[in-house]
This record gives C-alpha cells, structure tokens and sequence, in this order.
C-alpha cells in the first residue's frame, strides 16, 4: 500500500477579477446601514420606557364588588390575618344601572371577639378603615358556614332572582341561628348560614 502525501494548494485572488466581497454585497451592506440609520433618525433610539410592564386594571377582570372586596381583605389581613368578611354594603350609586362606586366591609376575627373591623372602599382604592365595636357580628360563625358568595349563589339559584342585583348582606344571628341576609333590589332574602 502506497501513501500519497496529502496536498494542499492554496489559490491567491487575482485583485483583477474580485474577491469574496464583490462589489453588489458592498452595496447591500451600504443600503442596509442607510435604512438603519434612516430608522434611527426617524424613530429615535430605542430606549428601556418604550417596552414598560402592562398595568393590569382590576375593574377590567373584576366586578367592582370583587375589586373592592380583594382591596378591603388585604386591609383587614393587615389588622388580622384571620379576618373574614361579615356584611357588606354599597356606599353610594354612580350610574343609571345602580353600580356601587363605594363598599363598606365589616370583617371579624376570632382573636378579637366584640372588635370588628370596618373598611371603606371607593373607586377600587381604602378611603377609612377603623376598629370598633361590632356587637353579635363579633360572635364565632358556625364552623360550616356557607361563605357570602355561597350565600349569593343560593339566592341566584332561585327562580325569579337570577338577575337580582345584590345590594349588601349581612350576618345575623336569631336564637342562637345564624342566618345571611342578602339584601336586593328585589327584598331582603335570609339564607341558613349552616351548610
């Protein structure tokens, strides 16, 4: 077996006849640099401020019940941490449909029986919050309490009040019973607290 020794020939670029970087990849290179430079000078640089962080607007994936009630909690968890809704309602009406600009909270806490704590939401933003006396309100819920929202549900749930519009609710305690009272444009309704 004959071993060839490898050969390497090596070509030189006859200036006459161009390189690699022939004259029409010159002129694409120069019209690219020129709309670059035309971008920049319309445009501007691109700076950090253009591409901030959306702001995510709770009134547009909440109701404004909701959003109030999600700022009021985070309120009231500053108090207690334990602190659960007791009643709510409307502070004032802002359109022709009745929508509440404004909500008043009530929460309680089983580490402070007697001692609620009263917050004031208007336009998505706490405008009061106080501790104060809150009479039977204070009082240990039963321990399978139907939630205010369950309470909601229930009266939704019932024919002829589908579509009632909610107008506050409250926790009341009759003869040692506990009960919600849902208010709506349609009457009062009070729906067992116990499940």
């Amino acid at each position: 077996m004959k071993k060839e020794a490898s050969k390497i020939t090596y070509e030189s670029v006859d200036p006459k006849k161009g390189g690699s970087f022939t004259v029409p990849w010159v002129i694409a290179a120069i019209f690219a640099l020129g709309v670059l430079g035309y971008a920049v000078w319309q445009y501007g640089p691109v700076s950090e401020d253009l591409y901030e962080e959306p702001q995510v607007l709770l009134e547009a994936s909440l109701s404004a019940y909701d959003a109030a009630l999600l700022v009021a909690t985070k309120a009231a968890q500053s108090w207690q941490s334990n602190a659960v809704v007791a009643s709510f309602e409307p502070l004032e009406e802002s359109n022709a449909r009745g929508d509440a600009r404004g909500w008043r909270f009530v929460f309680t806490s089983t580490s402070k029986r007697g001692t609620g704590y009263v917050v004031d939401v208007k336009n998505g933003v706490v405008v009061s919050h106080q501790e104060g006396a809150v009479g039977s309100v204070g009082t240990i819920l039963p321990q399978n309490a139907k939630t205010i929202d369950e309470a909601i549900a229930e009266v939704h749930a019932m024919p002829g009040r589908e579509n009632a519009i909610i107008e506050g609710v409250e926790a009341l305690v009759t003869e040692g019973v506990w009960y919600w009272g849902v208010r709506t444009d349609k009457g009062t309704i009070s729906i067992k607290m116990e499940k």
